[in-house]
């Protein structure tokens, strides 16, 4: 019997984690195609003045099974890093100070950022009544905690997220935890304890941040190296024939396939499969600006004791948030030295991520010393543009994903951030889903 073949569009991780889960199937003949250079596609990691610097996503979850189990296959489990200690503390700026923000819905119950009012709301949760259907961050918080809880607390947490507006932003699509333990628990503090109680006795860590010691592009890298990848060759065009389809590529060559995997961001997607396809045009990304930045230690004020610090809008500072980097996984700076990075853009400032690159260090640079009390000039900076960077998840989002997905032929399976979810254990769980349904249409 002959072995079918499955191309897969994007070597980003989604599309790595599907061919991953096909080739263990042994029954396929998989080939990647990927425009870079490079396996990873958001996922680039780099090493400057002695400085580690990640261009995309930063880190993955221990505790996600599927991406565990991955690192393990692959051997790369000796290169896995854990953060410090210190870094499970994450702040929040409020009134232009740095203020530990709560790292648990019960946490919330002592927390300094909230007003004896709002700690008094926050005792009615476990009484609120569950609702069933999607809603937005801002609604879903506001219902269950209070308004001063979701003015002060679901705009920040969406942003360092998706960098989208949590009165946008559906809950069940990017905090689809807080929904569950809504409906299972009836309270989503009593759920969060809970959970917490449980982690402890599996003996779970309570930082489950990892990356790896050459940076979080080792992981797409080793996916590829046992992968038939053909990197600098993109897909241009997509048609259906009888069996199967035909790939166009960007060198005019063709690939014929029995099924074809997309996992490429939406706007590529869209011009792929054409107007027929007219559901993509329900979905919009955000572009984000990621600067890294190295300094001696002696010239920042703040001890960095922690993960990062989000800013509200209402502080009046522009960037989303600063993650910590140094602190974080400490082999990210030379020695006496850290390194923190900068977001900034998103779906409430697009015009960060357009302006010149000049204007966009200014800016951040700004913030770091308001916020972070730096002095002088870095050792060391580097400014990584993704526009578009992230889907936008608003409310419905999975609906209307799953309609889209109705609507394509058998042997077309979509994959990546839009369908998974927009982290990287999302993209890698769901190589699982894609697989399970390449193989159906197949039999």
């Amino acid at each position: 019997m002959a072995t079918s073949r499955c191309v897969v569009i994007g070597g980003g991780i989604a599309g790595l984690a599907a061919a991953d889960a096909l080739e263990r199937a042994g029954s396929v003949e998989v080939v990647v195609i990927e425009e870079g250079a490079a396996p990873g596609g958001v996922i680039r990691s780099e090493v400057r003045d002695g400085f580690h610097v990640e261009l995309g996503p930063f880190a993955f979850l221990s505790h996600a099974p599927a991406t565990m189990e991955m690192i393990e296959r692959y051997g790369l489990m000796d290169e896995v890093v854990t953060p410090s200690p210190a870094a499970t503390r994450r702040y929040l700026v409020q009134g232009g100070e740095l203020v530990a923000a709560p790292s648990s819905p019960g946490a919330m119950l002592s927390s300094p950022l909230l007003s004896k009012r709002a700690l008094a709301r926050l005792a009615a949760e476990p009484f609120v009544r569950p609702v069933a259907t999607d809603e937005s961050v801002f609604e879903f918080m506001r219902r269950r905690f209070g308004r001063e809880v979701a003015e002060k607390l679901a705009d920040p947490m969406v942003a360092g997220v998706t960098a989208s507006d949590c009165r946008q932003t559906s809950v069940a699509a990017v905090f689809s935890r807080l929904k569950t333990m809504e409906i299972e628990s009836k309270s989503v503090i009593r759920g969060g304890m809970a959970a917490g109680k449980q982690r402890r006795r599996d003996g779970e860590p309570k930082h489950g941040l990892r990356s790896f010691r050459s940076g979080m592009a080792a992981l797409p890298r080793a996916l590829a190296e046992r992968t038939d990848c053909r990197f600098g060759v993109g897909a241009t065009s997509l048609s259906q024939k009888a069996g199967g389809f035909t790939v166009t590529l960007s060198d005019d060559s063709t690939l014929d396939a029995d099924s074809v995997v997309v996992a490429t961001p939406p706007d590529v997607s869209r011009r792929l499969l054409g107007s027929a396809r007219s559901g993509f045009s329900t979905f919009a990304s955000v572009g984000l600006r990621a600067l890294t930045y190295g300094f001696r230690r002696a010239d920042v004020r703040h001890p960095l004791d922690g993960f990062g610090c989000l800013l509200p809008r209402s502080e009046g500072i522009r960037p989303l948030g600063m993650i910590f980097s140094s602190s974080l996984f400490p082999g990210h700076a030379p020695e006496g030295c850290v390194s923190v990075r900068v977001l900034m853009g998103g779906s409430l400032d697009p015009g960060a991520v357009t302006m010149p690159e000049g204007e966009a260090h200014a800016i951040a640079m700004d913030a770091l010393r308001r916020c972070l009390g730096v002095r002088g000039e870095p050792l060391m900076s580097h400014c990584a543009t993704w526009a578009p960077a992230i889907p936008r998840y608003d409310v419905g989002h999975r609906r209307r994903v799953a309609t889209l997905q109705a609507t394509m032929p058998p042997g077309l399976v979509l994959a990546g951030n839009l369908v998974a979810g927009p982290a990287v254990n999302d993209c890698i769980r769901d190589g699982a889903r894609v697989a399970a349904e390449v193989l159906t249409n197949l039999d």
